[in-house]
């Protein structure tokens, strides 16, 4: 019969078939036999993607798949969000390879604060923490006071250890402790209750501790 093939078991098929489709003739029958040679589906360095778009390369031998199921692993460090101050540690690379910061806290015990009215009649109050507190315009400082052209940019520190507070001058400008310069440079014990002045801006200190 012309166009058709016969096997060993007597079953005619198209002679464009590799094997017959009714035995399991010339490798037995899967997906693939009794299809044309044309339109038998690749195995081999064709790709799977799952429901998160992670992509895998079927293996090479044997016929078998690589799949990934579910999310990538990630080494990405979730941030923790806190009011004081962070600092940057490091970095980590995330599963689409980019290099990504990763932030921890910097916990300090609260230890006073500074309250002014001088640039808004219902008030501002600034957090005091032990250890080093800059003041000064750039954003970047603990009490930023940014509506104020006469504060430096870093323009005084308050430092609190050893249950001593001392804020120190690093401003030309001048810096201010109950209505005494206390001069470029130098330092001065600060209680409660004091009045401090940076530029145009005055600030009444508050212990948070009883010393």
């Amino acid at each position: 019969m012309k166009g058709f093939k016969k096997c060993s078991k007597g079953h005619f098929y198209k002679d464009d078939l590799r094997s017959c489709p009714y035995c399991l003739e010339g490798g037995g029958a899967n997906e693939n036999v009794g299809m044309p040679a044309s339109s038998r589906s690749n195995e081999d360095n064709s790709e799977t993607k799952n429901f998160d778009g992670f992509v895998g390369n079927n293996a090479a031998n044997n016929g078998s798949k690589t799949e990934f199921i579910g999310a990538a692993p990630s080494n990405k460090k979730t941030p923790v969000v806190d009011n004081s101050r962070t600092i940057i540690v490091g970095d980590e690379e995330n599963e689409t390879g980019e290099r990504e910061q990763a932030t921890i806290v910097a916990r300090r015990t609260l230890v006073g604060w500074l309250v002014t009215y001088s640039h808004d009649k219902e008030g501002n109050d600034y957090r005091i923490f032990e250890g080093k507190n800059v003041i000064g315009r750039d954003l970047d400082c603990d009490i930023a006071v940014a509506n104020d052209k006469s504060v430096s940019g870093k323009h005084a520190v308050i430092t609190y250890r050893n249950k001593q507070y001392v804020i120190l001058d690093t401003s030309a400008n001048g810096t201010f402790v109950n209505y005494v310069d206390i001069g470029i440079g130098d330092k001065a014990e600060l209680k409660d209750g004091d009045i401090i002045k940076v530029g145009g801006t005055e600030f009444l200190f508050r212990s948070s501790l009883i010393l």
